[in-house]
């Protein structure tokens, strides 16, 4: 899909798939105007989004979350942002999923970073950010 459809569709129709199959309102913003995302920063950030929304899915408890991605002064921006019950961002190191740990070096290699800002009650936001160009 995301071969086909682009980056930006790709997500809008997983987040809309996200949203009638989980019962969570995930409202979906773009404003992205290098057309076409290279692949390699294309399948990055669509990977990184994935597992964030897996995670608002099966740990939040939020009845709502946001992506966003932006493009900013030939950064690539995505914000992954939940209402749920957030967690203790030192202990992530020491649990047994991979799937942020993944993210982080799936941006790495693009020469970018991934920032996770979790408060207890308030919920969780991920950005993850990637140069377009010179990523590798």
């Amino acid at each position: 899909m995301l071969e086909h459809l682009g980056l930006v569709k790709a997500l809008r129709s997983h987040v809309t798939e996200l949203s009638n199959e989980e019962q969570i309102a995930v409202k979906f913003t773009a404003d992205v105007t290098t057309d076409p995302v290279p692949p390699e920063i294309s399948v990055c950030i669509y990977r990184v989004a994935l597992e964030a929304l897996r995670n608002v899915s099966a740990h939040s408890g939020a009845n709502s979350a946001h992506v966003a991605l932006s493009e900013t002064s030939g950064w690539l921006v995505l914000e992954v942002s939940d209402s749920g019950k957030g967690f203790d961002v030192e202990k992530l190191g020491h649990g047994t999923g991979l799937g942020l740990a993944s993210s982080e070096e799936r941006v790495k290699l693009l020469h970018g970073s991934l920032e996770i800002r979790s408060v207890a009650q308030y919920g969780t936001r991920l950005t993850a950010r990637v140069p377009l160009s010179n990523s590798r």
